[in-house]
């Protein structure tokens, strides 16, 4: 959790997120390339796991503006994540190694358990007294 409060200064003070992507490929560039299925009209050059850990096509839609067209490979063929490359030492191993939206489903759970007792605590006893909705008719 202090690791995320971290990255999120970092990201918002000085406009740094410490992530990377890493891939495990199960074939050849042509069949990578075939997974990428047809490329759309337009279509520059193809990508594979960019910073964002997405693959998909790069496509000029005019006067020289290239946007990033993003395909799901088959899981067969090849995988992209993106993970946390800086994290401290004390944090196990097999943390680091987490894509990072399996860590945001973790850290998710922990803050909405969090709002749950927090809830419980401190508003339940008013559910009843004071309703946050109510009908007007």
């Amino acid at each position: 959790m202090k690791y995320f409060v971290e990255a999120r200064n970092n990201l918002e003070k000085q406009g740094r997120l410490d992530v990377g992507a890493t891939a495990n490929i199960n074939g050849s560039i042509e069949d990578i390339i075939r997974g990428l299925g047809s490329p759309p009209p337009g279509t520059v050059r193809y990508f594979i796991g960019d910073n964002a850990g997405g693959s998909g096509w790069e496509v000029d839609i005019g006067h020289g503006e290239i946007v990033k067209y993003y395909v799901n490979f088959p899981k067969s063929v090849a995988s992209v994540k993106q993970v946390f490359h800086s994290m401290p030492d004390a944090i196990p191993d097999e943390i680091q190694k987490m894509p990072v939206d399996e860590l945001c489903e973790i850290v998710l759970g922990k803050l909405t358990a969090i709002l749950d007792d927090a809830y419980k605590v401190f508003l339940s006893k008013q559910k009843a007294k004071v309703p946050y909705l109510r009908l007007v008719k």
